[in-house]
Parts: structure tokens; C-alpha cells; sequence
């Protein structure tokens, strides 16, 4: 009679599924929220400690270590999330971390790596990041390194972002 279904009246369709489906998928996020099962696609968080509190119960140790060296290295970078990722920021942003499934992801940007790509053989790497896996412990002493100089392209060459 109608033809497509995408043309079919709303008073046609069937809503006993639309409200089962809602029912499971509220109940799917209530249990990743109240149990071990979480995911960083829940909430957008606001601030960094929302972040991690958000971040699956494996990458909570390592998010607040890292944000540990990094305010150490910069104690008067203002925090603040963008990209849906932690960021601290002086003048200009100086590092972002996030993260993933399997690993923490540290970028300092890539021009603030290559004096270290040596040292990071072992770890995965892309242009601009690094991928700490959470099965492993953080390097803390090459974190620290790579935030002081980092800091110091910043600071003295007025280093960009995106560069």
C-alpha cells in the first residue's frame, strides 16, 4: 500500500521493537557504567579527571601517572580537554595523551620525538605520538625527556602545535 517502509506513517510502525531495542541498549550501557566493562565512548568528559575516571579500570593507573610527569615538567600548563583527548597548554599546546583499547597514547608532536626515535624503537610509533602498551611499565625517565624538551621548543623557538 505505501510502498518503502521509510514512507510508511508513524502510526504504522511498529513500536513494541523501537522500545525493546531502547530497553537493551539502556541496560547494555547501565552494566559497562556499573561493572568492569566500561568504554570511553560514555560520557564527553569536561575536564581531565572526567577523562580518566571515564578511561576503562586498565588505563586509569597510567593516565594519572602520566599527567603526573607532565605537570611536573610544566606545573603552570593550564588543563583542558580538546579532541575529546587531555591536553595541557602554555602558550601554545604543549602535549596530549588518550586512551585506547590496548595502549596510552603520548603525543608531544613529531619534531619533539625525533631526537628520542631511537629509544622508542621498541614502542609503536606515529607521526607526531607514541603507544605505550598497558602491559608494560612507563618509561618514565624518556616521558620526562621528551616533555622537557618538548617544553623547551616551546618556550625558546616558539615551536607550534601543528607544525
Amino acid at each position: 500500500m505505501y510502498g518503502r517502509k521509510a514512507f510508511r506513517p508513524f502510526y504504522l510502525l511498529n513500536f513494541t521493537n523501537i522500545t525493546n531495542s531502547i530497553k537493551l541498549y539502556r541496560r547494555k550501557a547501565l552494566l559497562c557504567t556499573t561493572y568492569k566493562f566500561r568504554t570511553m565512548e560514555k560520557i564527553k568528559a569536561k575536564t581531565i579527571d572526567e577523562y580518566i575516571l571515564n578511561a576503562p579500570l586498565h588505563a586509569q593507573a597510567k593516565l594519572i601517572q602520566i599527567r603526573k610527569i607532565l605537570k611536573e615538567i610544566a606545573p603552570n600548563a593550564k588543563e583542558a580537554i580538546k579532541w575529546g583527548q587531555p591536553v595541557l597548554e602554555g602558550k601554545k599546546i604543549l602535549y596530549s595523551f588518550s586512551a585506547y583499547k590496548s595502549h596510552l597514547n603520548f603525543m608531544p608532536t613529531g619534531p619533539s620525538l625525533d631526537p628520542f626515535r631511537e629509544e622508542l624503537k621498541d614502542y609503536k610509533m606515529g607521526k607526531d605520538t607514541v603507544q605505550f602498551p598497558y602491559d608494560q611499565e612507563l618509561p618514565i625517565d624518556l616521558i620526562r625527556r621528551m616533555a622537557q624538551h618538548r617544553l623547551k621548543e616551546v618556550e625558546e623557538n616558539n615551536a607550534l602545535w601543528m607544525y
